[in-house]
């Protein structure tokens, strides 16, 4: 039986993220929350503020979904290498990074491509957090309970 691998930085949480599990609920998934060593403007949130968001948002919607924390490389074959250790070629990857779904495709992983909900991304919400706008409606309660 294939795996459902969701792949992602999820800086913040938000309700894309939270849609694209709730489109795959019922599946084996494995949240893989990336870039879990760096720290700077586009990855403010550290991984246990990222799984405890996560994890909240996850029990209220009784989605069933393990998690792992997945280091960034210097270079995309140590990257793949890392990652090839935990998933299979059975398995079905799913991103919103279109760099992440090709790479996969091109070492013959199943990939599927995460819809873009409602135009919902990190960025904008990194960004309107850094204008004091309000993101709010952006993200699931747990995430902004969270980072309020």
């Amino acid at each position: 039986m294939s795996k459902i691998f969701f792949l992602g930085r999820f800086q913040p949480f938000h309700l894309g993220h939270l849609q694209a599990l709730l489109d795959v609920k019922g599946n084996e998934i494995v949240i893989c929350v990336g870039s879990t060593n760096r720290k700077d403007s586009n990855n403010p949130f550290p991984y246990s503020k990222r799984k405890r968001m996560i994890e909240k948002t996850l029990k209220r919607h009784k989605i069933k979904a393990r998690m792992v924390a997945m280091p960034d490389h210097i270079d995309d074959i140590e990257w793949m290498k890392g990652i090839g250790k935990i998933i299979t070629k059975k398995d079905i990857i799913y991103s919103g990074n279109n760099k992440t779904i090709q790479l996969f495709r091109e070492h013959g992983y199943k990939t599927k491509k995460v819809k873009i909900y409602r135009n919902i991304s990190g960025t904008l919400i990194r960004s309107m957090m850094g204008k004091n706008s309000d993101w709010k409606f952006l993200v699931p309660e747990e995430t902004y309970k969270e980072l309020k």
